[in-house]
């Protein structure tokens, strides 16, 4: 999400099509009218998504949605959210993160 700067809605919607690791290209499908683009993934997202992808078929989920539950089901907004929270207690942060901000740190990211 940070990376790509992608909402929590279009990460929960991408789907297996949208994962080229031949080409190795991410083809976002933006929300709110936002302009659909391709970006380039980097090594370190490869490996992360090949080892995604053996567990996701060990799951055998019934759709074609990249990111699942552990109910096999596509992932919900709610869930990304409460693993923000989560992971930021965790890693005992100043602020918990949430995924506006992650947005807008990935376009400040991208523009310095």
């Amino acid at each position: 999400m940070f990376r790509h700067g992608l909402r929590v809605s279009e990460a929960c919607r991408l789907k297996l099509d949208q994962v080229d690791t031949e080409s190795r290209v991410l083809h976002v499908a933006r929300l709110k009218g936002g302009l659909s683009t391709t970006h380039p993934l980097r090594s370190d997202e490869l490996r992360a998504i090949a080892g995604w992808l053996k567990e996701r078929a060990r799951m055998k989920p019934a759709g074609k949605t990249f990111f699942v539950s552990q109910q096999r089901k596509p992932l919900h907004r709610s869930t990304v959210n409460l693993l923000l929270q989560k992971y930021s207690g965790a890693a005992a942060l100043p602020l918990r993160a949430q995924p506006h901000m992650l947005r807008h740190a990935c376009g400040f990211a991208l523009a310095g």
